[in-house]
C-alpha cells in the first residue's frame, strides 16, 4: 500500500465545512434553516481557528519535524488554508446578503443603533437598563497590572473613551453576555413588521439560535421518531436484549429508549453494577441522574468521563466532582490516550451468574445533540461482545492490562492493524476477479 496520496486533514476538515455552507447557500432549504446553517459554519471556523490554526502556528515556531508529520510544511499549509478561506468567505458573504433580501420579503429585519426610530430606540435603551447593564463587566485595561485572562469562546468588545475636558484616553474590555442573554432583541412590531437589533460583531454562531416567531413554513418540518418495534412499549429493555441484539438509529429513533434502560438498571434490584464512559452530557442530563439513582440504590456505579472533551472540560470536571461526591468510582484519564468510545455495561445477576448487558455507541450520551446527530447504538446481551467491552473498563483501571479482543475493534490495540487487514483483503478479491466480502 504505497504511493497513496493524503488528503490533509485542515484542508479536508475545510471541505467538510464547505458542506455546511452548501445547505445555507441551497434555495430548496427552508429560509431559518439556511441562516442556521451560516451560524454552523461560523461557530466551526472559530472552532477551527483557536485549535487547528493555533495548532500549525505553533508548529512553524517550535516544530523542526512538522512537515514530516503532516506531509507539508506548516507554511505552506496555512497559504493554502487561506487561499480556501477566501472563498469560501467569498460565498458566505454573498449568501448572508441573499438572506437578508429574503428575510425582508417575510417582514424580519436585522437593524442596529443607526437604524432605530425614536420609539424602537426608548425601548432599546430599556431594555438595556433592566436586562443589559447587570450582565456587563467593564475591564478598565489602564488599571489592571496583567492583561486579564480571556474565556475561551466568548466575545468580548474593545472599548476606547474618552474625557473631553482632561483628554484622555482610556481603553477597557467588556465580555458580550450571550450565556445568559440572547444577540437578537425583539422589537416591538410596527405594521406587522418584526424587527431585530444586532449585526455588530463577525462571529454568527448566535444566528444557530435566531428566533423563529412560529414561522413554520422558514422551518423544516417537525420529524417524529420512528417507532422501534422490539422496544416500543415494552416493560423490560433489559429483557428484550436478552432475546435479541437491537440496533437504535438517532435521532430517527428516539434517545428515551436509551434513558429507559438507564432508568431500568438504576432500580433493577438483581443489578449489581454500571460501568459506563462519557465525553458529552447536557446540561441537564438525565444519564447523570441515573447513575446517581443507581448510586442511591446501592449499586456500584463507574464511570470514565473525558476531561479533554474539547470545549467541555470545565463542564466533565464538574460532572466528574458530583459524580464522586455521591459516591461513584470516577476515571478522568488516560497518560497519552484520549476516551472517545461510548460504552455502557450493566451486569446483572441471574440465576448464580454474572450476565453483561452492553450499548456500544458512535455518539455521545447527550440527549439535546441526539435530537440532531446522525449516530448508532447497539444494545446487546452477547457475551463475547460485553466481555470484551467489560475488559476495556479493565483496561481504563489498569493501564498494564492489555485486552483481548475478536469482536471488538478497538484503538490504539487493534484497530489499524484489523482495518489494514480487510482493506488488503478486499483489494486482493478485486484484482482476482472475486465478489468482495466487505465486513
Amino acid at each position: 500500500m504505497t504511493n497513496i496520496p493524503i488528503i490533509n486533514r485542515e484542508l479536508s476538515w475545510l471541505s467538510f465545512n464547505e458542506r455546511v455552507l452548501q445547505e445555507a447557500e441551497d434555495a430548496s432549504v427552508p429560509l431559518l434553516e439556511r441562516l442556521k446553517f451560516l451560524g454552523i459554519y461560523s461557530n466551526n471556523l472559530d472552532e477551527f481557528f483557536r485549535v487547528r490554526i493555533a495548532t500549525l502556528k505553533r508548529m512553524i515556531d517550535v516544530d523542526k519535524n512538522a512537515k514530516i508529520d503532516i506531509g507539508i510544511s506548516p507554511t505552506k499549509l496555512l497559504i493554502k488554508i487561506n487561499e480556501k478561506l477566501k472563498q469560501l468567505s467569498t460565498r458566505y458573504d454573498k449568501t448572508y446578503q441573499h438572506l437578508l433580501k429574503d428575510l425582508e420579503k417575510e417582514n424580519i429585519f436585522i437593524l442596529n443603533e443607526k437604524h432605530l426610530d425614536k420609539e424602537h430606540g426608548e425601548f432599546v435603551r430599556t431594555y438595556f437598563q433592566e436586562k443589559v447593564r447587570l450582565e456587563i463587566f467593564p475591564v478598565m485595561l489602564d488599571k489592571v497590572k496583567e492583561f486579564p485572562v480571556l474565556q475561551d469562546a466568548s466575545i468580548y468588545l474593545a472599548v476606547r473613551f474618552s474625557k473631553t475636558k482632561t483628554n484622555q484616553t482610556h481603553y477597557a474590555l467588556i465580555e458580550v453576555p450571550t450565556y445568559t442573554l440572547s444577540r437578537f432583541v425583539v422589537l416591538p412590531p410596527k405594521k406587522k413588521t418584526e424587527l431585530y437589533a444586532g449585526s455588530r460583531y463577525h462571529n454568527f454562531k448566535d444566528f444557530i439560535r435566531f428566533p423563529t416567531f412560529g414561522k413554520t413554513h422558514l422551518l423544516n418540518p417537525k420529524q417524529e421518531h420512528i417507532i422501534h418495534s422490539d422496544l416500543h412499549k415494552t416493560k423490560s429493555i433489559l429483557a428484550k436484549m436478552k432475546e435479541k441484539d437491537m440496533l437504535l438509529n438517532f435521532p430517527y429513533h428516539s434517545f428515551d429508549y436509551f434513558l429507559d434502560l438507564l432508568r431500568e438498571a438504576a432500580i433493577d434490584p438483581n443489578v449489581s453494577h454500571l460501568r459506563i464512559t462519557l465525553y458529552r452530557v447536557s446540561s441537564n442530563s438525565h444519564v447523570i441522574k441515573s447513575l446517581i439513582t443507581a448510586l442511591h440504590n446501592g449499586k456500584d456505579v463507574t464511570v470514565f468521563i473525558e476531561l479533554r472533551a474539547r470545549f467541555d472540560e470545565e463542564a466533565n470536571i464538574d460532572w466528574a466532582n458530583i459524580l464522586r461526591d455521591a459516591g461513584a468510582r470516577v476515571i478522568t484519564g488516560i497518560a497519552g490516550l484520549k476516551v472517545h468510545s461510548k460504552l455502557c455495561i450493566i451486569t446483572r445477576r441471574e440465576k448464580g451468574n454474572k450476565i453483561y448487558y452492553g450499548c456500544i455507541g458512535t455518539g455521545n450520551l447527550h440527549e439535546k445533540t441526539a435530537r440532531i446527530y446522525t449516530d448508532t447504538m447497539l444494545l446487546t446481551c452477547n457475551q463475547i461482545i460485553t466481555k470484551e467491552a467489560r475488559q476495556i473498563f479493565t483496561f481504563f483501571d489498569k493501564n498494564y492490562s492489555v485486552p483481548k479482543l475478536q469482536k471488538l475493534l478497538v484503538a490504539p490495540f487493534n484497530l489499524r492493524s484489523k482495518i489494514n487487514t480487510l482493506i488488503n483483503r478486499e483489494i486482493k478479491h478485486a484484482k482476482a476477479g472475486k465478489k468482495q466480502k466487505y465486513f
